[in-house]
């Protein structure tokens, strides 16, 4: 957190003491990710063709993401499902590349299929609207003590 975003959260009373939550075992094995493949191995047509089924599938979790929360906001570490987690962050790095004219796995077809989810590239951004629905919450029910499961975080 920036020094700004922090004396935001304090701003609205944020609690940063909360109650410990059962430790959770974290899978320190890193999901396949196409865009580190080796490049000639990646345009290969039968690599090609499997890279987008992986991707069709995630996409897929993706949209099932937003359909149970109500946003593509993917926390970081998901423990539901860790793979959409890496894979969320992995789109962030290869919509980067792609925009900056580098080699990567995002077309403009995928771009706009995340963007219609209202997937935010900017984490920046996602921070930021992040904390304004954290304001709207606190706003409608006196305190920042989001639960869990909370539709909307």
């Amino acid at each position: 957190l920036t020094e700004s975003q922090f004396n935001l959260l304090n701003k609205i009373d944020f609690e940063w003491t909360v109650c410990p939550s059962p430790r959770r075992s974290s899978n320190k094995i890193r999901p396949y990710n196409p865009d580190d493949a080796n490049e000639n191995e990646t345009h290969t047509p039968r690599n090609q063709e499997k890279n987008q089924e992986k991707w069709d599938k995630q996409y897929s979790e993706l949209e099932s993401y937003v359909e149970r929360f109500g946003n593509a906001r993917v926390p970081w570490k998901f423990p539901e499902n860790p793979t959409l987690s890496y894979w969320v962050d992995n789109q962030r790095r290869s919509h980067k590349k792609f925009e900056s004219g580098k080699p990567s796995g995002m077309t403009e077809a995928r771009v706009e299929l995340m963007s219609k989810l209202g997937f935010e590239w900017d984490k920046k951004n996602s921070w930021e609207k992040s904390y304004e629905d954290l304001v709207s919450f606190v706003k409608e029910n006196g305190h920042a003590r989001v639960p869990a499961k909370f539709p909307l975080n």
